[in-house]
């Protein structure tokens, strides 16, 4: 299982996320939004792209609106595929602190799961 399997796509308030399972790991994905390429005029001697921002702070995301959704596409997901193990990682300080939650109640849904917390990664198994 080495391929990046996409699980779901959705959106929440414009924008677009991707839930995907690699080697075990959840990952989410915001869809970096198309900037439309404005023409500049030949006097132009400065041009330059930004790059996409991937920061989700000041973005007025609803991470509790975002948190459903991942929480009801993985149990969708492993109803049909249920894997023995599977973990995810929070990526910024900010993640860190609602993560907790998440995982509480994502085990709460997920009978046959447990999971423990290891600093900023939270680990699932399934019970024999």
């Amino acid at each position: 299982m080495s391929a990046k399997q996409l699980i779901a796509q959705f959106k929440i308030d414009q924008h677009e996320f991707h839930l995907y399972l690699h080697e075990y790991e959840i990952q989410l994905h915001k869809v970096a939004a198309a900037v439309p390429k404005v023409r500049l005029s030949s006097e132009a001697w400065l041009n330059f792209e930004d790059e996409a921002r991937m920061d989700d702070v000041g973005q007025n995301i609803n991470a509790f609106a975002v948190m459903i959704q991942c929480r009801k596409h993985l149990r969708h997901y492993l109803a049909k595929h249920p894997l023995r193990y599977f973990y995810f990682h929070a990526s910024t300080p900010r993640k860190a602190r609602i993560y907790p939650r998440f995982a509480e109640r994502l085990c709460q849904q997920l009978s046959d799961y447990d999971f423990c917390q290891n600093d900023e990664s939270f680990y699932f198994y399934r019970r024999d």
